[in-house]
Formats: structure tokens, C-alpha cells, sequence
């Protein structure tokens, strides 16, 4: 027994001699104004970084006003700073390694199903505030200062935590148009705008010890590649469904490689560019029955017969649920939402098709959802898919190629 090792020694790990986050800013000062593209680059490729611990510090201010002067009716919603940005990517020595489109609905679709109560405490200043939104900002002057971290945006941040070594590195982001899904207005007679936004980047550098880094000489030397793995996540939107009760979606074509291991579905009805509604938020549209089909097999396997108006959706619950307990290996599951506020906020249908028989293991998959609603989908809905997969990449740190497996 342990408490009875009286000679055993102390082992204190002393690999990392130096540990702190370091800054970098974009090459184009002033701003960043609606549809500019904003590169954050690390050029020195002798450093030792973590990008997966990485965070980005944006600053701005929300202008309230209307034709008569300032108002204080506008608000900025829940996950507002996703909002911002059409595109980020995480590029490594040239090569795109990881990208979100439409970085909104993705981290909030991934972020309701992932986050437990206390993570959604910490990551307030994150803008992350799904039950409270008045307080992201100054109340006085609009100003907000946010710590986003990139594990909440990239499935490579969240998912790779080693160091990169010997390899230039950038951060890209592409603003919005607009600030319409940003921010909420009630009445609708009244809109805001953000500006003064100002984002870096800020990365951790690590030193360490003589043995650790003659070890580190020695892979670089010889060029060993060094491989990256994480889980992708893909958003397709379907812009706007018919209004009809059941519906066909074909979603991708995929490699053994990029396999789907979980697909998060959801409806938005009127939230794209509408002021009165919450763009974060979700609507179950009453759905009845949903399938992912991979090649000829079928998630789930049987029929959910779900009625969200009544009252019957517990198997959907159940499933949102149980994300947590596959996805990150957890014992006990602390889902984000109740089952009032998950029907209320973010009806999200969540299917794992992680286990696949061999003839989808091998060759070509064809993915494909089919869902049916109880009445017609209503007009202007549109249908949001999170496909979640496996990618693979190496990089050499000598001659700093970069390839996709």
C-alpha cells in the first residue's frame, strides 16, 4: 500500500523550466472593420508553443442607437464574438490544418452539448452567457473585453495539446458583413454596431531543460514526422428548408479517414439577420423522427417518436445527455441544460454512430440525414448540421513540410 512506502522519493517534474503566454498582434493596425481579414502570425520557428492552450483577447464596443439618437435597448447575445466572424482557421507552415465556417452556430452547437455548468461559469468572459446576456458588456458605455479561448472554436485546439516545434504558425479570421446575428433588439425598430475591435493572440512559450531539449534537437535533426490528430468539426447548413413534414439531406462524401463520429442537428426559424431574435438560440420545430445514414446503415436504430409540443422528447434529452460520456470518455455526464431549458434554448438532436460496422470502415461513406416533423416545417427555416470526424495530419520539423494523411 502507498501509505506504507516510507522510502519512497519525491518526483517532481522539471521538464518545462519556463511557461508563459506571449501576445501577437495583426500586421494591419487601426480596427478590424466589417468583411477585413485579420492574420495573427507567429514568424520565429525556433520556439516551442502550445496552440491548443492558446486564447484571443478581443476588445471592441457596441454603438446603441436609432434615427433619434443613442438607445440602450440593443444587446449583445449569447456567444456574440463567434457571431463576428464568417471563417478561422488555423494554419501551419502555410497549410490550413483546422477551419470553422459560420463560427457562431458551430461553437454554440458544440458548446451546449459539451459544456458542463461550471465550464459555462468559467467562460463568461468568453461571452459565453446563455441564460444571462446583459451582463457581457458595460452597461454605460457598451465597451467588452473578451478572453475566447481557441479549444472553444477549433476541434484541433481542443483536442491537441502538445507542443509544435520548429513550424510557422497563423491565425486567420474573417469578419462578418454585418452585426446583425451579433446583437438583439426586441421591437426590431433599433440596431447596433460594433467597433474598435481589437484582437490578439495569445500563446503560450515554453522553455525547457537540457534533457528535454536535447531530445527535441535530436527529432528535429533527423526529420521525424510528427503527427497531429484530432476531430474536425464540419457545419452544413441547409439555407432554407421546403415546408414540407419530411425531407432527404445529403450531406458529404467522406474517406475512411473522415469518417463522422457524431452529428449534431438543429433548426433555426427566422433567426438569420432578424434583430428580434436570439441567433444562439435553437427551435424543434416539432420534430417527430430523425436518421443518419451512413452508406446503408442507421442512426439511431429504431424510431424516436418524438413530439416536442407535448411534451415527449425524453429519448432526445437522453441522447443530448450522454454527448459528454462518449465524446470525452467521462464517468458521470453534467449536461449544460435541463430538459426545460434544452427544449426552450437549444433542441439539439444528437446521434453517435461512433461504432461502425467494417463495410463502413472501408472505402467511401455516403452521409445522409432524413427527418420527418409532426406539421409542415414552418417558412424560412433552415437546418444546421455538425458533423464531427476524425483528421489526421504530420508535419516535419526540420524542413517544416506539412501533409494531410
Amino acid at each position: 500500500m502507498d501509505f506504507l512506502n516510507v522510502k519512497g522519493k519525491v518526483n517532481v517534474d522539471s521538464a518545462i523550466t519556463n511557461f508563459q503566454f506571449r501576445s501577437y498582434k495583426s500586421y494591419t493596425t487601426g480596427e478590424l472593420n466589417h468583411n477585413d481579414e485579420c492574420r495573427l502570425v507567429i514568424q520565429q520557428q525556433d520556439l516551442i508553443t502550445i496552440p491548443g492552450l492558446s486564447e484571443l483577447r478581443i476588445q471592441g464596443k457596441l454603438l446603441k442607437y436609432d434615427e433619434s439618437g443613442v438607445s440602450t435597448k440593443v444587446q449583445l447575445i449569447n456567444n456574440f464574438i463567434a457571431f463576428l466572424f464568417e471563417e478561422i482557421r488555423y494554419e501551419l507552415g502555410g497549410i490550413t490544418i483546422d477551419r470553422v465556417i459560420n463560427p457562431g452556430i458551430t461553437t454554440s452547437m458544440k458548446g451546449y452539448v459539451s459544456y458542463t455548468p461550471s465550464e459555462s461559469t468559467a467562460l463568461m468572459f468568453a461571452s459565453w452567457v446563455p441564460f444571462d446576456n446583459e451582463n457581457i458588456n458595460n452597461a454605460a458605455t457598451g465597451e467588452f473585453d473578451v478572453c475566447y479561448p481557441l479549444s472553444s472554436i477549433l476541434g484541433f485546439a481542443e483536442d491537441f495539446k502538445k507542443i509544435i516545434v520548429n513550424c510557422r504558425q497563423e491565425l486567420v479570421l474573417r469578419r462578418t458583413a454585418d452585426d446583425l446575428n451579433a446583437t438583439i433588439e426586441k421591437t426590431g425598430l433599433e440596431k447596433g454596431k460594433i467597433t474598435n475591435l481589437k484582437i490578439t493572440w495569445s500563446i503560450p512559450h515554453t522553455t525547457v531543460s537540457d534533457y528535454e531539449k536535447l531530445k527535441l534537437l535530436e527529432t528535429t535533426e533527423k526529420n521525424i514526422p510528427l503527427e497531429i490528430a484530432y476531430r474536425r468539426w464540419e457545419l452544413f447548413r441547409y439555407p432554407q428548408l421546403p415546408e414540407t413534414h419530411s425531407f432527404t439531406w445529403v450531406l458529404k462524401s467522406s474517406t475512411f479517414l473522415e469518417k463522422p463520429r457524431f452529428v449534431i442537428f438543429g433548426f433555426q426559424t427566422d433567426r438569420n439577420n432578424n434583430l428580434t431574435k436570439d441567433a444562439s438560440k435553437f427551435d424543434h420545430c416539432n420534430l417527430k423522427n430523425i436518421k443518419l445514414y451512413l452508406n446503408s446503415q442507421s442512426y439511431p436504430y429504431e424510431n424516436l417518436n418524438l413530439n416536442f409540443r407535448n411534451s415527449k422528447y425524453a429519448l432526445a434529452y437522453s441522447m443530448y445527455a450522454r454527448f459528454q460520456q462518449s465524446y470525452y470518455n467521462k464517468q458521470i455526464c453534467e449536461p449544460l441544460l435541463d430538459p426545460f431549458k434544452y427544449k426552450s434554448t437549444a433542441p439539439l438532436i444528437v446521434i453517435d454512430c461512433s461504432y461502425q460496422n467494417d463495410t463502413i470502415k472501408q472505402g467511401t461513406v455516403d452521409a445522409r440525414l432524413e427527418f420527418e416533423t409532426i406539421s409542415d416545417v414552418p417558412a424560412n427555416t433552415s437546418a444546421f448540421c455538425l458533423v464531427l470526424h476524425e483528421q489526421f495530419v504530420e508535419y516535419e520539423p526540420l524542413t517544416g513540410v506539412v501533409k494531410k494523411v
